[in-house]
């Protein structure tokens, strides 16, 4: 099998000689084992994302992810493994999840996140945007605030 899971992830090699239901139940609950309990802090080194990666992200989106995924001190395996029990829970093929760790990572580590690029990377890390909210600058230099929850207050007023 060219996608090897035990090549990524060497802590899930048992599972390989489990019934296909088995194996990925056994996967989800190592991943989440991994993820959420005893997990030492990582060092400034372990982190998907440093202060100066923050600070170069040009790109709003792309720089409040990395500010997210440093702030919740989330570790490259750690992210490498969200995507996994998140695309195996939708049901995608071993070789469907890599492809997906391949272009995440090459637009995480690029120059810009779309906003549909952002969402499914919140996805990722267990995130669901509840509230968006951008400060913008007008030509004669106020600035403007535009929140999604307002658009809520905007619908009652019409009704």
């Amino acid at each position: 099998m060219s996608d090897r899971l035990d090549l990524i992830m060497p802590s899930l090699a048992s599972t390989h000689n489990l019934q296909p239901s088995e194996r990925l139940n056994r996967i989800g609950s190592l991943l989440a084992d991994g993820i959420v309990k005893g997990k030492p802090k990582a060092t400034e080194d372990q982190l998907l994302f440093n202060k100066e990666d923050i600070a170069r992200a040009k790109n709003p989106l792309l720089r409040l992810f990395r500010l997210i995924c440093y702030k919740r001190n989330i570790t490259l395996d750690d992210y490498r493994a969200m995507i996994y029990k998140y695309e195996l829970a939708e049901g995608k093929t071993m070789a469907q999840v890599q492809t997906c760790i391949s272009n995440t990572k090459k637009a995480i580590f690029g120059d810009s996140l779309t906003i549909m690029q952002f969402e499914r990377n919140l996805n990722y890390i267990g995130l669901d945007i509840m509230d968006l909210i951008v400060i913008t600058r007008d030509e004669e230099g106020e600035l403007i605030t535009y929140a999604t929850s307002d658009s809520a207050k905007l619908v009652t007023s019409i009704e």
